[in-house]
């Protein structure tokens, strides 16, 4: 659908977006797939002329959000409620994807936004929620991105998330030797198991590309509700 016709304001003239993430901003932010995630969007919305910006966390209701023609939040761990005006309306679009704990959206939070969309197609009321599937940069990851097969046999990017994550310890019971990258690994496997804390986000692509098996997994939750 073209922007215009969402919108209601001619194409020809760029929309000023802000794309919200949940993760935080500074180097803490670095760590979070969120952030790529936003940052990738970006990228995309200017492609097609868009005036656009990543916001993070601390700034999603912040009174920049009134300049803005249309806020985009990726919902997270934090509700964000959209700025309106003492008569109750705004003169900016506030959408809101769903792409992480669909568990933590409250009874009355879709009605405040002018749009909903969900990573899923089967959560949600189909007359509020529109879905729109999770994707990727296409620019960035792509199979020639690397060379197959010339890296780890088996790779998992990602932090423990306070838990033993099922995919990496299922591989590990089952004799698999997981290349792992991420923090809070120390409590729960021993330290020539764990690469590194970090691994660079420029640097994924031609990781995962040559890689022979990406590794990853998801909430509960999220996978119950698809």
């Amino acid at each position: 659908m073209r922007l215009g016709a969402l919108f209601g304001k001619s194409d020809s003239k760029p929309l000023r977006w802000s794309v919200v993430t949940p993760s935080p901003k500074g180097d803490a932010g670095l760590t979070w797939g969120d952030t790529w995630f936003a940052a990738d969007l970006v990228e995309a919305l200017r492609r097609q002329g868009q005036d656009a910006a990543v916001v993070h966390r601390g700034g999603a209701e912040a009174a920049a959000r009134d300049r803005d023609d249309v806020v985009l939040v990726l919902r997270g761990l934090r509700r964000v409620h959209p700025r309106r005006t003492a008569a109750g309306g705004s003169a900016t679009t506030w959408m809101m994807w769903v792409i992480s704990h669909p568990e933590l959206i409250e009874p009355d939070e879709l009605a405040e936004y002018d749009s909903v969309f969900a990573a899923s197609q089967s959560w949600g009321d189909p007359a509020v929620v529109t879905p729109l599937l999770q994707a990727t940069n296409p620019k960035r990851f792509n199979p020639k991105a690397g060379v197959p097969d010339t890296g780890d046999d088996l790779l998992f990017v990602g932090s423990t998330r306070g838990n033993f994550r099922p995919i990496v310890k299922d591989t590990f019971a089952v004799g698999g030797d997981v290349a792992v990258y991420g923090v809070g690994w120390e409590a729960f496997l021993a330290p020539n198991q764990i690469r590194a804390d970090h691994f660079p986000n420029a640097e994924l692509p031609a990781a995962y590309a040559a890689a022979g098996v990406v590794l990853n997994d998801h909430w509960p939750q999220m996978a119950a509700d698809g």
